[in-house]
């Protein structure tokens, strides 16, 4: 089954066309990797499939359902995104960061379940950061922070990553 598909999108940004009836279908379980030069709408595309930027014309669907028919809470919960550029000013601990991949899976008043827990510290342990968990996320490397970003996005559990 096509877990990811896009047909015939167009996408950019104010008067700037970027994608232009740009048609992609990853399966499940599929590995893609996109590869093009600076300017070339890697990004656009990548913030299209996620969600993050309404197409002009074409659609964007997660197993066969529209992305604009879903709630964001749902597109939330199942495409987990690493963004190229994590900034903080607050000093969240890397724990702290992880856990917000969490966040769409949260009861109503954000209290982290047990299963919350649990997904958090196997991205921490995945990524090796355990021994960073408590550490404030603006004074760890830049390699380690990314390394933190990823494990976010893990601990999501989202379908697509």
């Amino acid at each position: 089954m096509t877990a990811l598909a896009a047909r015939a999108v167009v996408a950019g940004y104010r008067d700037r066309e970027v994608l232009h009836d740009c048609d992609v279908c990853v399966g499940a379980g599929e590995v893609v990797c996109l590869v093009g030069p600076n300017g070339a709408g890697k990004s656009t595309l990548l913030r299209a499939l996620a969600g993050l930027l309404v197409p002009r014309s074409g659609d964007v669907r997660l197993d066969g359902r529209d992305l604009r028919s879903l709630a964001r809470r749902e597109i939330a919960r199942r495409i987990a995104v690493v963004p190229q550029v994590f900034e903080t000013l607050f000093p969240f601990t890397v724990r702290e960061v992880v856990a917000l991949g969490r966040t769409a899976r949260l009861s109503l008043f954000g209290r982290a379940s047990a299963v919350d827990r649990a997904a958090v510290d196997r991205a921490l342990d995945e990524l090796a950061l355990l021994a960073l968990a408590d550490r404030a996320i603006t004074e760890i490397s830049g390699g380690e922070r990314q390394r933190a970003v990823l494990a976010m996005a893990l601990a999501q559990e989202g379908d697509v990553l």
